[in-house]
């Protein structure tokens, strides 16, 4: 393995051997099939392109320029998809039973909740329709500031159905890192919750998002999540309690058939600075077809770090919900 970084060395470490032998590929087809990548990217990443469900089939591949000044880099351009649909819609017919998450609470004592691709699929189109009725549109820009709770993939999926841009905030920043996020959004709405839970602790998100928005000079309206019950503010015409919103309207939401270059998501850096960059559907095709190679399969079960909310990634709405590292103890994870 190649070095990463000068200042480190890099070490590999061998896969378990039942994990090598219900890999999707073996060491031979690894490499035969990364040949066939560079050598011919086009046809390669043509034929896996369809691994994925395409609304309008895509007729051009690769279309890039390393010019300067004319810098482009564009895959898949003319095609049109639903993220939405993909991690969810395309599974329902054969596997609309099976789980597709699994949520660790706070209490390693409390009992995990099971929600199948069914039930995700009800949850994610009542809550894309709750957006609607809070006048949320293909291209406006959501902020969502919530903690470790299903209903954060909810919101993302929700967003990607009717082709609304969310940026993620860490459920452990501030008002002042909160209230930066959201200018440099422009976000009409701010999803949340009255309290987040982490390490037993209560963490205030309502009254840090009340806090957040004294500073701002938007009129965003908030969705209020209810995860403890804990007593908060509501502003009468500003802030909405997500459950009653959800009792009026229906679970069908067809997806919106969005261009596979358009704005998806919108994702800070790490540290204390707010600046946010786009992130594009494309992103989000490729790691659907690059998720071949790893050996992960439609019956395993991935987890991930609360980095996972941090960073915004949308891994097909199933591992960025753990809200603690015990669920390695409870599930077989790819290494």
């Amino acid at each position: 393995m190649d070095d990463l970084s000068t200042s480190a060395s890099t070490q590999s470490f061998n896969s378990f051997p039942n994990v090598a032998e219900s890999a999707l590929i073996d060491d031979a087809m690894y490499r035969a099939m990364y040949e066939a990548s560079i050598r011919d990217p086009e046809t390669f990443w043509g034929e896996h392109g369809k691994r994925i469900d395409w609304i309008r089939p895509y007729s051009r591949v690769k279309n890039c320029s390393f010019a300067h000044p004319d810098v482009s880099i564009k895959w898949f351009e003319d095609g049109t998809l639903n993220v939405s649909a993909n991690c969810i819609d395309r599974h329902l017919e054969e596997r609309g039973d099976e789980v597709a998450i699994i949520w660790e609470p706070d209490d390693p004592s409390a009992e995990a909740r099971r929600i199948t691709y069914r039930e995700l699929f009800r949850e994610v189109n009542t809550f894309a329709n709750v957006l609607k009725s809070m006048g949320v549109n293909r291209g406006d820009r959501v902020t969502i500031y919530l903690p470790m709770i299903p209903e954060a993939a909810y919101a993302m999926l929700a967003c990607a159905r009717i082709g609304a841009i969310h940026s993620v905030v860490f459920g452990g920043f501030s008002p002042d890192s909160l209230v930066g996020r959201i200018a440099d959004c422009k976000s009409q709405l701010v999803i949340t919750a009255d309290e987040g839970v982490r390490g037993g602790k209560t963490v205030k998100l309502k009254h840090n998002t009340d806090e957040a928005l004294t500073k701002s000079l938007g009129e965003e309206k908030v969705i209020v999540i209810r995860r403890t019950g804990g007593s908060c503010a509501m502003h009468a015409g500003r802030d909405f309690w997500y459950h009653e919103l959800a009792a009026k309207v229906s679970d069908d939401c067809p997806p919106e058939e969005i261009d596979v270059e358009k704005k998806q998501l919108r994702t800070a850096p790490l540290g204390g600075e707010s600046r946010t960059d786009d992130i594009e559907n494309v992103a989000v095709t490729d790691k659907a077809v690059l998720l071949h190679g790893t050996g992960i399969k439609q019956t395993d079960r991935t987890w991930s770090a609360v980095i996972s909310l941090e960073t915004g990634n949308l891994t097909a709405g199933v591992s960025t919900l753990d809200s603690s590292i015990s669920l390695l103890g409870k599930c077989t994870a790819q290494p």
